[in-house]
């Protein structure tokens, strides 16, 4: 059924959405720790180039004192000038290092808003899919309550038709009835008319009898003595 389908498509869309969410924050946790890390090691490097910034001075003084004395000191101003050196290359390999740092935070913070803007994507998707699930399912039950009424309306058209055979007997039956009625009814009217013409004609008989005892009593009259 389509309608079943599209509920089994949605809730694997929702899985997959809530899979991807789940992944896309994993990757943001880790991004975070990264910046987290780099921000440690940025810390550790600005102590190194503090301690580098104080040899390089504590170099640069025991030059300035080793000159003093002289040829006493000469072994020693070449101890402290290495020493002066290798603080330069440590706070210019720190300064590198910061400037690296610098870029992987940069780089962890644009990372860090990107998934955060995929993030919301993805909830908006997630809910989007959570209102399709329910408005397919929705659908689903419309389909289910609209299954059901087609088969009341089958199971009814069913007796309807059953209805219809018998009125339709019926019918003939009784336009059968109403033809031989009719013929009955014809000659009752045949019968009737003959009747009221006897009737007719024994009426005028009893006024012609009528007339007669009329005259028969005028006629009596004149015996009266």
């Amino acid at each position: 059924h389509l309608s079943n389908q599209g509920v089994e498509t949605v809730n694997q869309l929702s899985i997959w959405s809530e899979k991807n969410r789940e992944s896309s924050q994993q990757v943001s946790n880790i991004v975070q720790e990264v910046d987290k890390t780099s921000s440690d090691i940025s810390s550790i490097v600005n102590t190194i180039t503090d301690i580098a910034t104080q040899t390089n001075l504590l170099a640069l003084n025991a030059s300035i004192e080793s000159a003093r004395v002289g040829e006493a000191g000469k072994g020693f101003a070449v101890v402290a000038d290495e020493i002066r050196k290798l603080s330069e290359q440590t706070s210019n390999a720190t300064e590198d290092i910061k400037n690296k740092i610098s870029a992987i935070q940069d780089i962890s913070k644009s990372a860090v808003q990107e998934i955060s803007t995929s993030l919301s994507i993805v909830e908006q998707n997630a809910k989007a899919t959570k209102d399709t699930s329910e408005i397919f399912n929705t659908i689903k039950v419309a389909l289910d309550q609209t299954s059901e009424v087609a088969q009341e309306v089958k199971h009814l058209s069913h007796e309807m038709d059953e209805r219809k055979e018998q009125i339709i007997s019926a019918v003939q039956s009784i336009s059968a009835s109403a033809v031989e009625t009719s013929a009955g009814t014809e000659q009752v009217s045949a019968s009737a008319n003959e009747q009221l013409k006897s009737i007719e004609t024994v009426s005028e008989k009893a006024k012609d009898l009528n007339a007669i005892a009329d005259a028969l009593k005028d006629e009596m009259k004149k015996f009266t003595i």
